[in-house]
């Protein structure tokens, strides 16, 4: 969990990174009437605030809460929040929000009203490979170009990535050769031709996985792989046209 505040608007946002997370503190938070928060800087002692509950960019839930305590740490102060009073509906909405958000197909970014982009700028690297791996088709848009490989390993897991999206991945210039071997371990990914083409091509995809897709290129594929005099390592090349040769006989 991470903790963004705007002390002077009364506001504290909690950022989850996973379902679980969010409904283990709303238990704790509920059954104690209190909850406890590592903060850089003191707030002011029996004032209310709004505190937002985040799962990436999927669920938004507010419940109020007031500083009843404020203890010195090593580096900041811990502050102890008493929760208010919840309508009796608060609970049930979040899981709402949080069932919404896992539909396949669900619009995230109606939970916020904020476009995509600009929420995804806000985002660290840590946040938006969270985002990545459940993100909806507008939000994947923006994450194929990112530069982070943890971001892309991310979409890679996605259950909704389509083949477009994983032949995008292979494109991008920052794809590590992690993520291409997390991808060359899906059936359904070795079996699409567009996919195969650009594995071969891709300059970090490690040898040992290029050089098994050779058999597998269309005819026409593997001539242009071996005339290619630039972009592709020579054993690829060589094994290329030694595989066009063959099927030449």
């Amino acid at each position: 969990m991470q903790l963004r505040s705007q002390l002077d608007a009364r506001r504290l946002t909690l950022e989850f990174e996973t379902e679980r997370e969010l409904l283990c503190f709303v238990d704790s938070a509920q059954e104690q009437g209190a909850f406890l928060l590592e903060m850089a800087k003191a707030p002011r002692s029996l004032v209310g605030y709004t505190v937002v509950l985040t799962l990436g960019s999927a669920v938004e839930h507010s419940m109020e809460a007031s500083v009843v305590q404020v203890f010195e740490a090593a580096d900041g102060v811990s502050v102890a929040f008493e929760i208010g009073p919840l309508p009796k509906t608060w609970e049930t909405g979040l899981k709402r929000k949080l069932a919404r958000a896992a539909e396949p197909g669900g619009d995230h970014s109606e939970m916020t009203g904020t476009p995509p982009i600009v929420r995804i700028r806000k985002m660290n690297v840590r946040q938006r490979m969270h985002l990545a791996t459940r993100a909806d088709r507008v939000e994947r848009a923006i994450l194929l170009r990112d530069g982070s490989p943890q971001v892309l390993l991310g979409l890679v897991t996605n259950p909704r990535i389509a083949a477009d999206d994983i032949v995008q991945i292979l494109r991008n210039p920052q794809v590590s050769p992690g993520v291409i071997e997390r991808i060359s371990r899906e059936r359904r990914w070795l079996a699409n031709p567009e996919i195969q083409k650009a594995l071969v091509r891709s300059p970090k995809t490690p040898s040992p996985i290029a050089l098994r897709l050779m058999d597998s290129l269309p005819t026409e594929e593997l001539r242009r792989v071996a005339k290619m005099q630039s972009g592709l390592r020579e054993n690829l090349r060589k094994a290329a046209l030694r595989v066009y040769l063959k099927r030449a006989q």
